[in-house]
């Protein structure tokens, strides 16, 4: 008597519930960052995953909420993540705060570096990264500094950064 299903928060079991559902004439809401092709599945499945834009609008709110001492900045690659830096910028001026200092990584991650160091209070880093190697760029900046990294899809290396950090 299931009506509705939402999960699994893993891609490893989708296909095997995916069918359970059809079979019971239930429904499926995938939570989790999946291509859209899953759908093809079953006619019983959607997807409920926010786009990048509405995570970062929302998680640099967080950011300014949850550390409200602390230097909120951005880490971006240009143009593939604009629009992300952008949300961001929207999130945190929407809560009434300061503008969100940003910086592209893109040719690496030495302006973000120095920025780092010459702060007195604790940095949080926004890591809006898409890419692997620009994540690593930043993580690889970061290393040994007092920060703490916020990040969607962010790829920021749990071996360069303390666990307690991220």
């Amino acid at each position: 008597d299931v009506d509705l299903v939402i999960g699994p928060l893993f891609n490893d079991p989708l296909v095997e519930v995916a069918k359970w559902v059809s079979g019971r004439n239930s429904h499926l809401v995938v939570p989790i960052k999946i291509t859209n092709k899953i759908l093809l599945l079953s006619e019983h499945m959607s997807k409920a995953y926010p786009g990048s834009n509405s995570q970062w609008y929302y998680l640099a709110g967080y950011a300014k909420r949850e550390f409200p001492n602390a230097i909120i900045v951005g880490a971006y690659g240009k143009g593939k993540d604009n629009f992300s830096m952008s949300a961001a910028k929207a999130g945190f001026a929407d809560g009434g705060l300061d503008s969100l200092m940003m910086f592209d990584v893109t040719n690496g991650a030495v302006k973000l570096n120095e920025f780092v160091k010459g702060q007195s209070k604790k940095v949080v880093v926004l890591d809006m990264n898409s890419d692997k190697k620009l994540s690593a760029s930043v993580s690889s900046a970061l290393t040994g500094l007092d920060i703490n990294i916020i990040g969607g899809d962010s790829y920021a290396s749990d071996d360069k950064l303390k666990s307690d950090s991220k």
